[in-house]
């Protein structure tokens, strides 16, 4: 048995699951090949950690429940969701839907309680049995995020409204009002609660959930000194658990890192491929060995991803540790810590 494994920048990379192959994704996975599959080396010496770890066609989403015993992903065709239980290696259920998943949230400690937004703009509430009830919105869904200090559901859309639904009161209270013509993401600080919506513009406002009221905003950071600068939309945001530092992922391949109390960015980093930023994650000290930069320790490090690169590098300096490079097109990423 041969793991694929690469050594960039001395960080080793196994691929332990999924296809080390650059075959179709519909042939590869189509039943009716799997009989001549069995005389295929690659496929009999293949790795196959979770059993059923896939899709027919292709993985949406992917969030491990905040109990670390399950994950949870969606994906095509049929539009699904599929739970996989680590303890017993294997798929624990999958469950169908009427329209495809644009992201989803685990409400619960395990698998049993979660919220999906779909394309066709329903939102629809899952629990341990089946599809529990289903509501829609006025317009078109890109993001949502949930404030448990008031059962707030966020829910960023096309226009320039972020819808509220209250989940204790079961309705939908006023929305906030961006001056944007849509918002593509939203997050909620895990320390202070601050709202915090990108647009369209480029621009992250911010919202106080006391007051209801925006308190400030981010405006689009063109560098004068860069004759490729140009404008952006903001794709992607994460909130750093210290409460003063937030990541911004831009449409032309661009994170950066703000201090919440400046206007400027203290770090650009280019992904270098020019595509939207599809997903941004701190990781604290605690789950790296800052060592190996020579930084102190107390600096975490900042994975971006867009379809075709994740990289994971120092939040202070902008150092690369290293970079993941699948064969197939990233269209969520997360990591079990």
């Amino acid at each position: 048995m041969v793991l694929k494994v690469s050594n960039p920048n001395n960080v080793k990379i196994y691929t332990v699951s999924g296809s080390n192959l650059t075959r179709k994704i519909p042939e590869w996975l189509a039943r009716s090949k799997k009989q001549l599959l069995k005389k295929d080396r690659e496929w009999q010496t293949r790795i196959e950690l979770i059993q059923d770890f896939e899709f027919p066609e292709a993985a949406n989403r992917i969030k491990i429940t905040p109990d670390g015993q399950f994950c949870m992903a969606t994906g095509v065709y049929k539009p699904q969701m599929r739970v996989f239980e680590f303890s017993q290696m294997s798929k624990k259920f999958e469950r169908h839907t009427d329209s495809e998943n644009i992201d989803f949230l685990i409400l619960s400690e395990d698998w049993t309680k979660s919220v999906h937004l779909q394309n066709d703009r329903s939102i629809e509430f899952h629990d341990s049995g089946s599809l529990h009830y289903k509501t829609r919105i006025p317009k078109f869904g890109r993001d949502l995020a949930y404030h448990k200090q008031s059962c707030d559901l966020l829910l960023a859309s096309a226009g320039n409204e972020v819808y509220r639904l209250n989940l204790d009161q079961g309705r939908f209270l006023k929305p906030f009002e961006v001056d944007s013509t849509g918002v593509n993401s939203c997050a909620i600080n895990p320390a202070h609660q601050l709202f915090a919506f990108g647009t369209e513009s480029g621009t992250v406002e911010f919202w106080d959930p006391r007051s209801k009221a925006k308190i400030g905003t981010l405006q689009q950071y063109i560098d004068q000194s860069n004759p490729n600068s140009s404008e952006y939309e903001v794709s992607a945001l994460s909130y750093r658990n210290d409460g003063l530092n937030i990541a911004v992922g831009t449409s032309t391949g661009l994170t950066m890192v703000y201090d919440l109390r400046l206007s400027h960015p203290s770090l650009v980093k280019d992904q270098q491929y020019g595509l939207p930023i599809k997903k941004l994650t701190w990781i604290e000290p605690s789950l790296v060995n800052a060592t190996g930069d020579d930084v102190e320790s107390d600096y975490a490090r900042i994975l971006s991803a867009d379809s075709k690169s994740a990289k994971i590098w120092n939040s202070n300096s902008g150092k690369l540790h290293c970079t993941i490079e699948p064969t197939a097109d990233i269209n969520d990423i997360t990591i079990c810590q």
